[in-house]
């Protein structure tokens, strides 16, 4: 007897078919078409089964997830560009560099790149640093 098999468009011809496409039973190969129906995406051919998940919104390896399997981060405004985000920010979760954000939300003034966690506190009536090394201010403008 004869072996007969389904087969499916493969319309960017990755070796995948389409998972919509409707099978066609035959007994002899069928050009532009394959025995499999696993492809999410029969247009674009960097999409299928055995593509790599990369970072961009889109479930690349038909696993049934976007961007399933990456490492995410929160990100957070660095309006002063100083490299510490806006402590009052809300944050932006990603798995690639948001243009413009820090992965920290340490920057009490983020209008002020000298304002920040690892400036240098002087003695000018300013919590340059958050308070984490403050300096007292005296009369006559003297500090300690």
């Amino acid at each position: 007897g004869l072996t007969f098999l389904d087969y499916y468009t493969d319309a960017d011809g990755d070796g995948y078919g389409d998972s919509s496409d409707i099978a066609e039973n035959s007994c002899t190969p069928v050009s532009g078409k394959v025995t499999n129906n696993l492809d999410c995406n029969d247009i674009e051919a960097s999409i299928n089964p055995d593509a790599t998940e990369v970072c961009d919104g889109i479930d690349n390896n038909c696993s049934g997830g976007v961007d399933e399997g990456l490492t995410f981060l929160d990100y957070y405004t660095d309006a002063d560009d100083d490299g510490y985000g806006d402590s009052s920010d809300i944050a932006e979760n990603s798995c690639i560099p948001v243009s413009g954000k820090v992965t920290n939300n340490l920057d009490c003034n983020d209008g002020e790149s000298s304002i920040n966690p690892a400036a240098t506190e002087v003695c000018d009536g300013i919590d340059n640093n958050h308070g984490l090394n403050p300096l007292v201010c005296h009369i006559g403008g003297s500090c300690r």
